[in-house]
C-alpha cells in the first residue's frame, strides 16, 4: 500500500481499499475506513507512526467488511473512537448481519462467513449524521452517499472528498461489470448529487484518486441504465431472479465462481428488480410454486 499526500493535512493509503489518514490536531489522526483485516490495520499504524500521528477517530463510511475489517485491531491498539452512521452502526456491532442479509436473513453456510463478508465486531462510539462535523478539533463535512449501502457516508476536508463506494472508477467498473448496490434509486441520486460539487479531489473506496469526477459519474450512470435494460430484456417471459442474473453474467462474459460473489451479484440484481417493481414496470408473483418476475407492459 502506497501513501500519497493530497493536501497539507490529508493523505490516502492506496490499496485494494483506499484508506484516509487526516491530520487533525496535536499529532492526532482521523482514519477514514480501515480496510479488510488486521494486516491492513497494521499498515495504517505503521504509516501513522511515520507521520508522527496517533489515530484518535475512525470514521467508518459503511459497514462492509472490506471497509471496517481493521477497526477492532486499531481500537485495541490505539483506543481510537469509532464514528459511523446510525444505520451502519448496527452491522458494525453485529457483523453477521452482512452475510445474513445476502443469504436472505438466515444463518449462512460457512463459505459465506469469510473475512470478505464477516468482519470482527467493532465498537461504535459516536453516531454520525450528515452536515458539518468537528472530529478531534478538525471541522469537515459529512455527506450521505446512500445506495451502495443504506447509510453510507462520505467525508470531506481541504477540498478532498472520500466517497466510499458511491461510485466506481472506470477501471474497477470494467473489471467487475455489475456493481453492488442495495437501492438503485438512491445510487443514481447520489451520483447526480456529486456532479458539480465543490470538491477538487475525490477518493473512491476502490481504484485511483480522481480530480475530474463528472466523466466517471456519467459512466456509472450509463452502466446502471444498461443493467436496468438488461433486466427488462431478460423478462420476455416470467423468470426467476437466478435466471435473470445468469443472463446478465453471460452478457458481460462473467463467471461467478465463488458463492460469496454469486450472492453479491444476486443482491445487486434484486435491487434493480425492486426499482422496476416500484416504478410499476414489473411485478413479483408465484406461479407453479416458483417465485418469478414478469413485465406488466409489453
Amino acid at each position: 500500500m502506497e501513501l500519497r499526500q493530497l493536501s497539507e493535512r490529508v493523505f490516502v493509503l492506496e490499496g485494494s481499499t483506499n484508506i484516509g489518514i487526516i491530520r487533525s490536531s496535536r499529532g492526532h489522526a482521523i482514519i477514514v475506513d480501515t480496510g479488510l483485516d488486521e494486516s491492513t490495520a497494521r499498515k495504517i499504524l505503521r504509516h501513522c507512526q511515520e507521520l508522527d500521528l496517533e489515530p484518535q477517530v475512525i470514521m467508518t463510511t459503511h459497514a462492509h467488511a472490506d471497509h471496517f475489517g481493521g477497526n477492532a485491531f486499531l481500537v485495541k491498539r490505539t483506543g481510537a473512537k469509532v464514528w459511523a452512521s446510525p444505520f451502519e452502526a448496527h452491522t458494525l456491532a453485529a457483523p453477521l448481519l452482512e452475510p445474513m442479509g445476502l443469504y436472505g436473513g438466515v444463518l449462512p453456510p460457512a463459505n459465506l462467513r469469510n473475512k470478505f463478508l464477516l468482519a470482527p465486531t467493532s465498537p461504535v462510539d459516536v453516531l454520525l449524521e450528515p452536515g458539518r462535523q468537528i472530529m478531534d478539533g478538525l471541522e469537515g463535512e459529512v455527506l450521505l452517499l446512500a445506495g451502495h449501502s443504506p447509510g453510507q457516508l462520505g467525508f470531506g476536508v481541504d477540498g478532498v472528498l472520500f466517497t466510499a463506494d458511491a461510485f466506481f472508477p472506470a477501471e474497477v467498473l470494467d473489471k467487475h461489470k455489475l456493481p453492488f448496490l442495495v437501492d438503485l434509486g438512491q445510487t443514481m441520486a447520489t451520483l447526480k448529487a456529486l456532479a458539480g460539487t465543490k470538491w477538487h479531489t475525490f477518493v473512491p473506496g476502490h481504484g485511483p484518486v480522481l480530480t475530474k469526477v463528472e466523466p466517471c459519474l456519467d459512466y456509472n450512470l450509463e452502466r446502471l441504465q444498461e443493467i436496468r435494460q438488461l433486466v427488462l430484456s431478460s423478462l420476455g417471459e416470467p423468470r426467476q431472479v437466478q435466471e435473470i442474473l445468469s443472463d446478465i453474467l453471460e452478457h458481460y462474459g462473467l463467471l461467478a465462481e465463488a458463492p460469496s460473489i454469486y450472492h453479491l451479484d444476486l443482491a445487486a440484481v434484486k435491487a434493480f428488480l425492486t426499482h422496476l417493481a416500484d416504478a410499476g414496470e414489473i411485478e413479483m408473483r408465484v406461479k407453479g410454486n416458483r417465485l418469478v418476475w414478469q413485465r406488466l407492459h409489453s
